[in-house]
């Protein structure tokens, strides 16, 4: 660019360079912000200040996480695709309800994270002793979806090809009725225990 005063040219930035492993180069305009692809924690930016251009590289702090405390299954990411979230187990008694979480969609070796919903609260479930029929009366109800909808989302595949994909999105959830029984585990134990009483007699 041209100094005003001075006969020669000065050469002025115009991009951020970072290198990466590998001897790998990002080269990232003013303002630009790129996760990196091996790392969802990591992303790197590139910051105009006083006319100079300042390549940073950031990592995502996440908070404490014990998975000894989460429902089975229930762990997840974050929004931000690197911290992992989950039901905490002391909070199974809350209605039953949509929770967002964001999940990976694959298909044909593409992907790409989605914000979906899922179901989870406590449900009106009991068993009591019934003076009518002098038994015990079970109730069993489970969260389940009520409404759901197929939405599409563009997959990314590793060639930089674009692939769409359809998948069932939960709009809600409600208690719905359900059979009562013992898990089949359980119910094995029952049957056994019988046995040993019969053949005691």
């Amino acid at each position: 660019m041209e100094v005003p005063g001075e006969c020669c040219k000065k050469c002025q930035q115009t991009h951020c360079i970072i290198e990466r492993p590998n001897q790998q180069f990002l080269i990232l305009q003013p303002g630009d912000i790129q996760k990196n692809p091996n790392d969802k924690c990591t992303f790197f930016s590139c910051l105009k200040i006083n006319n100079q251009l300042i390549s940073s590289v950031s990592n995502i702090t996440c908070p404490d996480f014990d998975p000894s405390n989460c429902i089975t299954d229930s762990i997840t990411f974050m929004s931000n695709g690197c911290c992992k979230t989950c039901i905490p187990r002391n909070q199974t008694r809350m209605p039953c309800s949509t929770i967002p979480v964001t999940k990976e969609i694959s298909h044909n070796g593409c992907s790409k994270n989605v914000t979906t919903n899922y179901c989870s609260g406590s449900c009106g479930t009991f068993a009591m002793y019934s003076a009518q029929v002098q038994a015990l009366d079970h109730r069993c109800s489970c969260c389940k979806e009520e409404t759901t909808s197929q939405l599409e989302v563009v997959l990314e595949c590793p060639d930089g090809r674009e692939l769409t994909h359809t998948y069932t999105h939960i709009e809600s959830c409600l208690c719905q009725d359900s059979v009562c029984g013992l898990p089949q585990a359980q119910q094995a134990r029952v049957r056994r225990s019988s046995s040993r009483l019969l053949g005691r007699k």
